[in-house]
Parts: C-alpha cells; structure tokens; sequence
C-alpha cells in the first residue's frame, strides 16, 4: 500500500492541491514536503504562491543546516509558522 502522501499525489497534482489549500485555508502558500530521514532532508515537493500566482519545487533543507526546524518536525511532525522567512 503506498503512502498517504503517494496516493494523494496519484489523485490530485501536488499544484493542483497546494492551490486548494491556499484557498480552503486562506493563507497566502502553501506547500507539501517529502521527509527523508536516511539523509536528514526535506525536499519541496510543490508550493503554491497565491501572492505572484507562481508554483515552486526542486528545495531541499537539510537537518544539519536547520537545527531546530528540524527537531520542531521531528517533535511534533509538523511545522507550522505564520512567516517562513522568519521562523
């Protein structure tokens, strides 16, 4: 059986679902993240942009380069921020 996340995407194109998201929850992006712990990575699978309209993928931040995002993920297996570019 694949992952939640695998099946998902087999439905719905990861841009097609990260615009949904903008709008369902009214935030300006939104974005969907592969975790790979064997490397200590997270890699964008797709984010939406509502501001420029622009989709975005290809990010990877690794676990040693962002300590304590990555234990706050490992904590409590999300991350949640109202600004990205600060937290």
């Amino acid at each position: 059986m694949k992952r939640f996340t695998e099946w998902v995407i087999s439905i719905v194109p990861p841009t097609t679902l990260m615009k949904s998201c903008c709008r369902a929850m009214g935030v300006t992006r939104a974005a969907l993240w592969k975790f790979e712990a064997r490397n200590g990575s997270v890699n964008l699978i797709a984010m939406f942009d509502q501001r420029v309209g622009k989709f975005f993928t290809g990010v990877k931040i690794y676990a040693a380069d962002y300590p304590d995002y990555w234990g706050a993920m490992l904590r409590d297996g999300r991350v949640v921020v109202n600004d990205a570019a600060v937290h």
